[in-house]
């Protein structure tokens, strides 16, 4: 930023928060601004319907200290890092802020300030930020004799607490965890449920104004039955040996009796 346009936005927030400082303790009311992650809000500041219009700024509190976002000054040029996401018309009296994300939410202030009667006003706004969860899903995981009931929805903010439903209801606590993007700012959020396979389930979970549909969980697995699996193969074995063995009775049977005409037939001869 050049020398002169440095001067410039220091001067003009002096002048913005020299006349706030005497203002810390009043009680102004809030107006309160609820948008979705990506949208538009609209500050509109203090309107008189005065044309001599000085300056119009909108600044976000931060702790002690204030953040300029964008305004308009008769006399001096702006410099902003709102610039490409902001709009201000000082005709409207308002300053538009887009393409929203978490960082913004705050308060802010938007002040104005005539030129004749150096009449300072504001208006302040409370900035909430939204943004919807994806429906739920829903897994399920066995491990020995234990179900674990995992619920899993990504996307949103602010940060909330999975709820999950058991019909019937067991009573059991369900363990939170989430993760947050660093470039977003939105959470995943995972809740789970152990439970021991005792009896047929029905699990539904919420988050925020998303639910998953009911899901039959925990459904008990007919245990497998090795003895019965042996005693089959081993009368399929039984039969299959006794015919074998059969066959071969049979077939040693037949080779006798050949042997046995046969030696008839010869001795009938040398006769």
């Amino acid at each position: 930023m050049a020398p002169r346009n440095l001067y410039y936005t220091c001067q003009m927030m002096l002048i913005v928060f020299v006349p706030l400082a005497a203002n810390t303790g009043s009680s102004d009311p809030v107006v309160e601004i609820h948008v979705e992650v990506g949208g538009t809000a609209k500050f509109t500041c203090p309107n008189n319907r005065r044309s001599d219009l000085e300056f119009m700024y909108l600044q976000k509190d931060v702790g002690t200290t204030s953040i300029f976002v964008n305004g308009f000054h008769a006399q001096k040029p702006v410099e902003t890092a709102y610039k490409n996401r902001s709009d201000v018309s000082s005709e409207n009296r308002h300053v538009i802020l887009r393409d929203l994300s978490p960082a913004d939410e705050g308060v802010y202030d938007c002040i104005v300030r005539t030129k004749i009667d150096s009449l300072t006003s504001r208006i302040k706004y409370r900035l909430t930020i939204t943004a919807n969860y994806s429906q739920p899903q829903v897994m399920e995981i066995h491990n020995d004799s234990r179900c674990i009931i995992t619920c899993s929805s990504s996307g949103g903010y602010p940060l909330a607490k999975m709820v999950m439903v058991l019909v019937p209801d067991l009573y059991q606590p369900v363990m939170d965890k989430h993760i947050r993007d660093p470039d977003t700012e939105l959470f995943s959020v995972f809740g789970s449920i152990t439970l021991n396979i005792s009896q047929p389930l029905s699990v539904t979970c919420t988050m925020g104004n998303r639910s998953s549909a009911p899901q039959d969980v925990c459904q008990r697995i007919p245990p497998s039955q090795p003895d019965s699996i042996i005693i089959v193969i081993a009368c399929v074995l039984v039969t299959v040996l006794f015919i074998v063995a059969l066959a071969v009775v049979l077939q040693r049977r037949r080779c006798s009796c050949s042997r046995s005409q046969a030696a008839t037939y010869s001795a009938a001869q040398r006769k």
